[in-house]
């Protein structure tokens, strides 16, 4: 059993971060970005700059009714934000 927990350790460490991060602005506006790392202060500024000013916050949760496409629906505003954000220097 002890190696199964060693193993099973290991095989989490390997497993890339995926977290995500909210960005607000107003009282009613709210845009999550799926990441596979930390976003650095510089990433999180363009991200704020291309959610018209919107600020991150500091909680990885937000509760309440939501309305929007589900995580798992490509929208065509996704997709161009996705491009937008690979290519903003």
């Amino acid at each position: 059993m002890i190696t199964f927990a060693a193993n099973f350790s290991t095989f989490f460490q390997l497993l890339p971060i995926h977290m995500v991060v909210f960005f607000k602005k107003g009282a009613t506006l709210i845009t999550a970005v799926d990441t596979d790392h930390k976003l650095s202060d510089v990433e999180k500024q363009k991200l704020s700059w291309l959610f018209d000013g919107a600020k991150p916050l500091a909680s990885t949760s937000v509760s309440g009714t939501f309305i929007g496409p589900r995580k798992e629906m490509i929208t065509p505003w996704s997709t161009n934000a996705v491009e937008i954000t690979q290519n903003m220097v």
